[in-house]
């Protein structure tokens, strides 16, 4: 698999390009999902997930190491 540039989240198709090297699902355009591209240094991270003014709901929440 050749090795990627990252991402600074804000251009749609390098987004879509890095989901689909590491094999996550592609985001349906115009959708309300959304996606962000960071480099992070090695070590313990926690993910939370909340709706807007505590609204509650369903959420997937996945990261992946980009190659």
């Amino acid at each position: 698999m050749p090795e990627l540039p990252l991402a600074d989240g804000s251009n749609p198709s390098q987004v879509a390009s890095i989901a689909s090297a590491v094999g996550a699902f592609a985001l349906t355009s115009g959708s309300a999902d959304s996606a962000q591209v960071i480099n992070l240094p090695p070590g313990p991270y926690t993910m939370q997930v909340s709706g807007v003014n505590n609204t509650t709901g369903v959420a997937l929440a996945e990261i992946y190491e980009v190659p």
